[in-house]
């Protein structure tokens, strides 16, 4: 922005003004390509982490299901 308002380079208003674009469009895929594989991430490592909780709590031994209270097991998958 400062050589396009000190007219540095002497090129065109449509120059800079182009190239001003073609940053903030170039910003805006990055941003949104990086908030989809966030998003990719994040739910992938959520089911992960509930597909071997689960896994712990079915493949548990009895007596865990019989000292632990039912409500305390439950609240473990509760959002």
């Amino acid at each position: 922005m400062s050589w396009w308002s000190e007219d540095r380079y002497h090129f065109s208003f449509a120059t800079y003004l182009s190239v001003y674009v073609i940053w903030a469009v170039a910003q805006l895929v990055l941003v949104f390509t990086a908030a989809i594989l966030l998003s990719y991430a994040v739910i992938k490592t959520s089911y992960t982490m509930h597909d071997e909780a689960f896994k712990k709590v079915l493949y548990s031994p009895l007596a865990f299901f019989d000292t632990t209270p039912m409500g305390r097991i439950l609240n473990r998958y509760q959002v």
